[in-house]
């Protein structure tokens, strides 16, 4: 009897969450101008950005469940396909239990892959069936979650990966395999919110997909927490954005020249505003010395003619030894242009 309560509760526990969010969801579709109305006073009642709110939170919601369904047919037709071709009795319908499965994140794919696997170690005496069977899973499965997804899915909710991940942890522990289903397209509701609420602004730095510091933070920072390593990561991967993949000399210069203009010299102009306030000695020594190391391994790396020794860079009224490290940045920009100029600079 012990035992037929306790299967009782795991079987009738996810139903009745189930049954619940299912009885808030038709409350909500009944009731769905009269709530419009409160969220729009609860996002301050500014009428224009509560809308553009509402309305960014819906189109990316949208956006996901239409390339969420792209995806799951792309991945369903070829596995009804394959699993036809293999002999496995049913293929249309476990192609289409595919579909329908791999809207639940994480555990749908298993167990949808799960039928038709057993089904072919059932039918068939011996394990070609089901090694086939497997092994089309498998390549769906990497094409699926490699090409097809990242290609489809892009940024369509601003969510990043790992808050993804959490989020799907979070609202399973508290609404079972419902909140499971449900919880991208909540996540995605109050990222949106955190770009009209400022109280929620810090969800966006949390949760969001865009990078939340600028190429000149994220390479000033690196030299200050002594990284060469991934301050020159910064800079190359700086230039090779927008760089073709056969790009000539000149166009590489033109990146690299920009690098400098853009990010390498603003950060040292960061640094230097709190040179004489929060910056302490050890942060002046150690982005003296890594720039040092940077511009070593960053003019290796675009060298510059060696018969342009005439160029020099004269600094004055320098504050202190960065000063020294910035006009040899400028001169070796300055002989990277002249690479492809014969006027003087």
């Amino acid at each position: 009897m012990d035992e037929a309560m306790q299967w009782a509760g795991r079987i009738f526990g996810p139903l009745a969450t189930a049954g619940i969010v299912f009885l808030f969801v038709v409350l909500i579709l009944l009731s769905r101008k009269d709530l419009h109305d409160r969220l729009l006073r609860l996002l301050g009642g500014n009428l224009n950005v509560g809308t553009d709110a509402l309305d960014e939170a819906a189109t990316r919601i949208g956006t996901y469940l239409r390339m969420q369904l792209l995806v799951n047919v792309t991945y369903g037709i070829p596995m009804a396909l394959g699993l036809w071709m293999i002999g496995v009795p049913a293929a249309l319908m476990w192609g289409l239990v595919a579909v329908v499965m791999r809207f639940i994140p994480y555990a749908g794919p298993m167990i949808s892959a799960i039928f038709p696997i057993t089904l072919a170690f059932a039918v068939d005496p011996s394990w070609n069936m089901v090694l086939w069977t497997l092994g089309l899973i498998l390549v769906l499965e990497l094409v699926s979650n490699n090409i097809i997804e990242p290609w489809l899915y892009g940024e369509s909710t601003g969510l990043s990966t790992l808050s993804i991940i959490l989020a799907a942890t979070f609202w399973t522990s508290l609404w079972g395999p419902v909140g499971l289903i449900l919880s991208t397209p909540l996540t995605a509701c109050l990222l949106v919110l955190s770009y009209y609420v400022p109280a929620l602004g810090f969800l966006k730095i949390l949760i969001g997909s865009e990078p939340v510091l600028t190429p000149q933070q994220r390479f000033y920072q690196r030299l200050v927490a002594d990284d060469v390593d991934d301050a020159m990561e910064v800079a190359e991967d700086y230039i090779a954005e927008g760089l073709p993949k056969k790009a000539t000399p000149e166009v590489v210069v033109r990146h690299v020249n920009d690098f400098y203009d853009n990010v390498a010299i603003p950060a040292i102009r960061l640094f230097s505003n709190s040179h004489n306030t929060i910056a302490s000695a050890e942060h002046r020594l150690r982005l003296q010395q890594g720039l040092k190391f940077f511009n070593h391994a960053f003019q290796q790396k675009y060298p510059a003619p060696a018969n342009d020794s005439d160029v020099k860079v004269l600094c004055i009224g320098a504050r202190w030894e960065v000063d020294i490290l910035s006009s040899a940045m400028w001169q070796h920009k300055v002989m990277l242009r002249r690479l492809f100029s014969h006027k003087s600079i």
